[in-house]
């Protein structure tokens, strides 16, 4: 799936992904591919307030590229930006590129990031983006919350 050149504004879900989420059951697949989209003023109660990914269960796989988006002001419990946990067994694979994660909020985790990749294959790659301005109780601009994963983390050439 492609999303190119969109503005998704002022939405709200009651669990994650106030702006957009993208889930991958049982043995599943999904690739989304985001460039350009204007994600701003989202809420969701839980997780996400701008976006939301989730492999849910073993062979779930969830593989996500975002260039040059803007997350705006979105607010969600944990990753009032940006959202993604992975089940046990699931991958995730998360690639951040020439973004801007700004002035988002969680009430719980991160404002800006939250990952939580659970006893799963997770790859991070955060590069050339502006993390600011978000607030949140752990981690205001990224948080990896790492349960027995040992993820794959790349951060390079960002300003937090």
């Amino acid at each position: 799936m492609k999303l190119n050149d969109n503005n998704i504004l002022n939405n709200r879900a009651y669990q994650g992904g106030g702006g957009i989420a993208f889930e991958a059951d049982i043995s599943s697949s999904v690739t989304v591919v985001t460039n350009n989209n204007n994600i701003s003023n989202n809420l969701a109660d839980n997780w996400g307030g701008g976006i939301y990914l989730n492999p849910v269960g073993s062979g779930a796989t969830v593989d996500f590229t975002s260039n040059g988006d803007t997350v705006d002001t979105n607010t969600a419990g944990s990753g009032g930006g940006i959202s993604a946990y992975s089940d046990s067994g699931a991958t995730l694979s998360v690639k951040i590129l020439n973004g801007t994660i700004n002035n988002n909020t969680g009430s719980s985790n991160s404002g800006g990031i939250y990952l939580y990749p659970k006893d799963s294959t997770a790859t991070i790659t955060l590069s050339n983006s502006s993390v600011s301005g978000n607030s949140g109780n752990y981690g205001g601009g990224f948080l990896l919350y790492d349960v027995n994963s040992n993820p794959n983390v790349t951060l390079s050439g960002n300003t937090f």
